[in-house]
């Protein structure tokens, strides 16, 4: 019985079996595979994240330095700041999932 052909699969079977390739094609639930959803959520949630609150604290920060309200523009420069720390955490974990692949 054969697999059925699906591009990811080409990739892998004319470039090795990576483990990216083999969570790909696998319908189980293998710990490669969860790493690799892992790692992929995380970084969808970081931009996500970048997104809808980074962008709002930057363009408060620069409305409220344009209108002269320093303590306002601080406030919200400070929130910009905690939020990049966020988005680094959760980057630095998606790399370490995706090089370390937990579970494995």
């Amino acid at each position: 019985m054969s697999a059925r052909w699906t591009p990811i699969s080409a990739f892998a079977t004319t470039h090795g079996r990576t483990s990216c390739g083999r969570a790909a094609v696998s319908r189980a639930r293998t710990p490669a595979r969860e790493a690799v959803w892992l790692g992929l959520a995380l970084y969808a949630a970081a931009f996500v994240f970048g997104a809808a609150f980074e962008s709002r604290a930057a363009i408060g920060a620069e409305r409220a330095a344009g209108a002269g309200d320093d303590a306002e523009a601080l406030r919200r420069l400070r929130a910009w700041s905690w939020g990049s720390r966020v988005i680094a955490v959760l980057l630095l974990v998606a790399t370490w999932d995706m090089v370390f692949k937990p579970g494995l």
